[in-house]
Parts: structure tokens; sequence; C-alpha cells
């Protein structure tokens, strides 16, 4: 499974955290990086 976490900050407080899990064998996860300069 693929699981991502994401939290979201105002000033140095938290305001959400989120845990989503993905099944594998449903999804696929592609990255695309680009240098920059």
């Amino acid at each position: 499974c693929l699981v991502v976490e994401r939290r979201t900050w105002s000033a140095e407080h938290p305001v959400t955290h989120v845990r989503f899990t993905y099944a594998a064998e449903s999804h696929t996860l592609v990255a695309r990086f680009r240098p920059q300069g």
C-alpha cells in the first residue's frame, strides 16, 4: 500500500493532519522531475 501524510500549518500551529492510504493493486505511482536552471 501507499500512505501519503499531509499537514497544513498556520504560523506555527497545525491546522489539519490527514493520512491517505491507497491499495497498491489499485494505483500506479508516477513521478517526473525536471532540474531547475
